[in-house]
């Protein structure tokens, strides 16, 4: 790579982490630990003056090689979407759950970096809890046109971040109890002035068509618009559909796989056999995945525990953690609460674990290329993972109906999270009518409004597992079929893991060029 290349892109990476200091910390890089992000009016204006600079400069570069282009392309889309997001997005001003959420992350990610150093890591929560008062400050100004879904999906998450803070208690000086109560009393005055601003607030949630087909492009290069992604999910739904009513009959016991899915559901393990579950099943696929020679499989550990108490509230079960984070060298951790039944703990442990995201992001983490091992698509990284649950069934690893059910069913409900992300944000769904999709066709009793709630306040995320998915098998097809008899599964997953978390129109135009 050409130095001025090379030099533009570490420049935009540094600028991405003061950005958001939150996922500096979360990919390992611990400069701006103590911080929280900056969406004053100032701030985000500055931010996107040097991000518009670095368009200029990324355009301008050298570009030696094939690989170079890529990676140039790559951090150009990222830095083009952050100009959608500060410039015309700007969830900062309409998503108090954005605001409530980058002080909840803050706080339990330095929390749970127990391996870091631990004064250096004390100093770093001090700082940033003494940071809340004036971040949610400037939270109250910046929110200028809050919706009330999300408003109440704030208020729902404060709770948990008051005892978060409080809990901090053992893990930073004494003297820092006066920040500590400063904080506490900031989010209540913040949790109180939203119930003010809930009474007078709209529900205009949807970001609509235009910017919704925009967002498509920069954040996951998907050149698909809404209308074709919603004849996608309803293929996709009739495809699980057919799939879950075949292993139903299959399982020979007259029932609808409703009934089985519910069946399988209702054996749970508890307390630590649920740990005991999902780490049985990522040592059984990691060991098919090994001897199927699937894959190049990186030597870093992926290993299950029970979840902090402190994250208990504010972090989804099973929650894959990487080593970056947790500071543990080459040991990633999937952290599980109360949740998965038997046979869907199971399938997790293959969409967390190898040939999943552990596999998936333990590849990336040794590239020799910044852009590859920083930048995050999460078309990329959820679509390899739904991927991986595919994979289960196609190399039989599995007997019996369970897994093979719940496989089926989550491409049932990734199809049914593109439907409704495509109907929330550009045809007017309301979010009753979203839940009443999730209770009548998946099931969902219960977290059928949070799972609304996240869709509502991030656009294009919840549908990018499945068009990740879609677009790997498609890559897979197109270079069997230019390979012919040379095709190497292993070859072609060692090759697409090599992009990293790039989006897989990146990986497509690297493996079908002729180089």
């Amino acid at each position: 790579m050409s130095p001025s290349l090379a030099s533009v892109i570490d420049g935009y990476l540094d600028l991405r982490w003061r950005m958001n200091p939150v996922a500096a910390t979360m990919a390992g890089v611990h400069e701006h630990d103590g911080r929280l992000a900056d969406w004053s009016e100032t701030g985000v204006r500055e931010f996107a003056a040097a991000v518009r600079s670095y368009t200029v400069s990324l355009e301008e570069a050298d570009a030696d090689t094939l690989d170079d282009e890529i990676d140039r392309t790559a951090v150009l889309h990222a830095a083009r979407h952050d100009l959608l997001v500060l410039e015309r997005e700007q969830p900062f001003t309409r998503d108090p759950t954005l605001h409530v959420g980058q002080v909840t992350s803050g706080i339990a990610l330095l929390r749970l970096g127990a391996a870091h150093d631990p004064e250096a890591r004390a100093v770093a929560i001090e700082s940033r809890i003494a940071a809340v008062p004036e971040f949610l400050a400037t939270a109250r100004v910046a929110l200028t046109d809050p919706a009330s879904t999300l408003i109440d999906a704030a208020l729902e998450m404060i709770p948990a971040l008051q005892l978060l803070v409080a809990g901090a208690v053992d893990e930073i000086p004494d003297e820092a109890s006066d920040a500590r109560s400063r904080a506490y009393d900031a989010i209540a005055a913040f949790a109180s002035w939203l119930g003010e601003a809930r009474e007078e607030a709209t529900d205009e949630f949807a970001i609509g068509r235009p910017l919704f087909d925009r967002t498509l492009n920069t954040s996951h290069m998907i050149a698909d618009n809404a209308d074709v992604l919603a004849r996608y999910a309803e293929r996709l739904k009739a495809e699980s559909l057919a799939s879950l009513d075949a292993i139903a009959r299959g399982a020979g016991k007259g029932v609808n796989w409703r009934d089985l899915i519910a069946e399988h559901q209702a054996s749970r393990p508890e307390g630590a056999a649920v740990v005991r579950a999902i780490a049985a099943s990522i040592g059984v696929w990691r060991e098919l995945a090994s001897r199927d020679e699937m894959a190049s499989i990186p030597p870093d550990e992926c290993l299950a525990a029970p979840m902090p108490t402190f994250l208990q509230w504010v972090a989804p079960s099973p929650l894959y953690v990487s080593a970056e984070a947790i500071g543990d060298g080459a040991r990633a951790t999937i952290f599980v609460a109360a949740g998965p039944s038997y046979a869907e703990a199971a399938v997790l442990g293959a969409h967390d674990g190898v040939p999943g995201r552990h596999l998936f992001r333990a590849t990336a983490r040794r590239s020799v290329r910044p852009a590859r091992r920083v930048l995050r698509s999460t078309s990329a990284e959820d679509g390899w993972s739904l991927y991986a649950e595919s994979l289960i069934a196609e190399h039989e690893w599995t007997s019996g109906s369970a897994p093979l059910a719940f496989i089926a069913w989550h491409l049932l409900r990734s199809a049914i999270m593109i439907e409704l992300d495509v109907a929330l944000h550009t045809r007017d769904m309301s979010r009753a009518d979203a839940e009443r999709v999730l209770r009548d066709e998946l099931g969902m009793e219960s977290g059928a409004s949070s799972v609304v709630s996240a869709i509502c306040a991030l656009p294009t995320r919840a549908l990018a597992a499945a068009i990740g998915r879609r677009d790997i098998l498609a890559l897979r097809e197109d270079v069997r079929r230019a390979r012919g008899p040379s095709f190497e599964l292993r070859r072609f997953h060692d090759e697409y893991l090599s992009y990293g978390a790039l989006p897989p129109a990146l990986a497509r135009w690297g493996m079908l060029n002729d180089r």
